[in-house]
């Protein structure tokens, strides 16, 4: 007798780059400025002049100048978007100085929609860029959106975020509207069938004189490779066998992500932490045959920092970010198989700021690499798949950190949505596979 049966392979992280569809007009008027800026383009109280002798395309490029705030640049009323449209933006910017005391600039270009029902402003971002410095010169700038589902009138785009006193140019921008891929859940069966499952050949040997027809086979999948996780409430982990919350975790997933590694969820204090939340929860999903993630080892935003943490500096600040990843990689060694090393690095620079040190992250994974040489180590942020405002930055930023050897295994796309938007294949499939060209994990 011959059974075929289906078998799931271990994951597999397919990523096809989506070329097919053909851009649409752009939508942006005077995109080069190779016309007058009036008309076109808005200042907010800053010098907009268009010049010439260093541009990307054609003769002129607009020149920012004189800015006194962080909102001020160049702004344009958009025409013919539609509810729910899909959208993505490209520019060119090149930092022309550097302030004081800022290791680095972030860009930001956002679309306002003027509501019909309500007669308000909603801001949506479309593109970010962050560890940006006049070094770099001319910078690609680019990011994708859907629109609000609710009906819009005036739609205007604006540069923003350059600190207060920074120059810059700005050139060939677009904006396109995206097809949607009408095909992608019959692509996706087509990509299950390819590369997550092969065929097992069971053969039966029954005696002569009885008939295979005599027996009945069922087989049942008792666990399976193909990662599937879920956060979870540290705190409501129990080791009791009749516990309902960590039966439903258990039977249902097979990785789990414990969040109480964060710093500030430490329940003691500078000389005494207490991560026993965490610890906990780990051992005992791990003894119950799940993988576990740790989440987080540092977050670059001040809001999610310890008091006491933010309160040191120098020399002082360095001595127990050392003893804090120590400990951390210590406690949770040969208990998690991920960790994420970073999060939210791209939203918040505040350990590269506060140390003036541009390479604090990079060497933060390479000192995580010495002390655990075998859990994967993962940068954790948002807004590069949900929404897609960071995708390429997360791109280039990976980008950096291969090519100097840095040893990032990973990357997390947490998601957020955006008020009025709904989360959409299309574009969600787009922003995979730009990432997915990084050849790194993605979960």
């Amino acid at each position: 007798m011959i059974l075929r049966v289906i078998k799931m392979r271990n994951i597999v992280f397919l990523f096809v780059l989506m070329v097919g569809a053909s851009q649409s007009q752009n939508l942006l008027d005077n995109p080069s400025f190779e016309g007058d800026l009036r008309g076109t383009w808005e200042n907010n109280g800053f010098l907009m002049e268009r010049v010439s002798g260093d541009t990307v395309d054609g003769n002129f490029a607009l020149k920012a100048s004189d800015r006194d705030r962080d909102v001020e640049g160049p702004s344009q009323v958009v025409r013919g978007l539609k509810p729910n449209g899909r959208y993505e933006l490209n520019l060119y910017i090149k930092l022309l100085n550097d302030v004081k005391g800022s290791l680095y600039q972030k860009i930001r270009v956002s679309m306002q929609f003027l509501f019909v029902d309500s007669g308000k402003i909603g801001t949506y971002a479309i593109a970010f860029r962050s560890l940006c410095d006049s070094s770099m010169g001319w910078i690609h700038v680019n990011g994708s959106m859907n629109a609000p589902l609710k009906a819009f009138t005036t739609v205007r785009l604006g540069l923003r975020g350059p600190d207060a006193g920074v120059n810059f140019l700005m050139d060939n921008a677009s904006l396109y509207e995206i097809p949607e891929n009408t095909k992608w859940i019959a692509d996706s069966y087509s990509m299950i069938d390819k590369y997550r499952k092969s065929n097992v050949d069971i053969s039966f040997t029954t005696p002569s004189d009885v008939s295979p027809s005599a027996f009945d086979v069922q087989i049942r999948l008792k666990k399976h490779l193909f990662p599937f996780g879920v956060k979870v409430k540290d705190t409501q982990i129990s080791a009791t066998s009749n516990d309902e919350y960590t039966n439903l975790v258990v039977n249902m997933f097979n990785w789990a992500t414990v969040q109480s590694y964060k710093w500030k969820f430490d329940k003691g204090d500078r000389y005494n932490p207490d991560f026993s939340n965490a610890l906990t929860a780990t051992n005992i999903l791990v003894a119950k045959g799940l993988k576990v993630r740790a989440h987080n080892l540092l977050w670059d935003v001040p809001d999610n920092i310890p008091d006491w943490v933010l309160a040191l500096s120098g020399q002082e600040l360095r001595d127990e970010l050392d003893k804090h990843v120590q400990y951390m990689c210590t406690l949770a060694l040969g208990k998690v198989t991920h960790w994420d090393v970073m999060n939210e690095h791209t939203h918040g620079l505040y350990y590269e700021e506060k140390l003036q040190d541009q390479n604090f992250t990079k060497n933060l994974f390479r000192q995580m690499r010495k002390c655990d040489s075998s859990a994967k180590l993962y940068f954790n942020d948002y807004q590069a798949v949900d929404i897609g405002g960071s995708t390429q930055e997360y791109y280039h930023l990976m980008k950096e950190y291969l090519a100097q050897k840095v040893p990032v295994d990973g990357l997390g796309v947490q998601g957020h949505v955006q008020t009025d938007t709904t989360p959409d294949p299309t574009m969600i499939w787009r922003k995979l596979d730009r990432l997915g060209m990084l050849g790194l994990d993605i979960s």
